[in-house]
């Protein structure tokens, strides 16, 4: 048994594995710098996204005010209508009922 080459093939050895380990270390420092690359993306992106969710919820509640306005202006509009009809059908009966009575009167004096 050879031990001197026995102890040169496992310093062989030992060099290439820390040589190996040593590209592997560059090759994670890489891998290292581009996963914190990407969580600096997720993170902007998901602050982009909770202020785009603020800026939505700020809007759907300023169009569902600005929607209650309308449906208050409709039916007070609605009722505005109503009253008017009513008093157009009050008028129309008042009319009627005078041009009535200008009838009788003229019959009465051709009589």
């Amino acid at each position: 048994m050879d031990v001197e080459g026995t102890i040169q093939f496992i310093l062989d050895a030992q060099a290439k594995a820390e040589a190996r380990m040593g590209v592997t270390d560059d090759r994670l420092g890489v891998i290292d710098g581009r996963l914190d690359s990407i969580t600096k993306l997720i993170k902007q992106g998901m602050r982009l996204l909770v202020k785009f969710q603020g800026d939505a919820i700020s809007f759907q509640s300023e169009t569902n005010s600005k929607i209650n306005s309308l449906v208050d202006s409709q039916m007070r509009t609605d009722a505005k209508f109503a009253e008017l009809a009513e008093a157009q059908r009050v008028t129309e009966l008042k009319l009627q009922a005078f041009i009535e009575s200008l009838r009788k009167s003229r019959n009465g004096d051709q009589n």
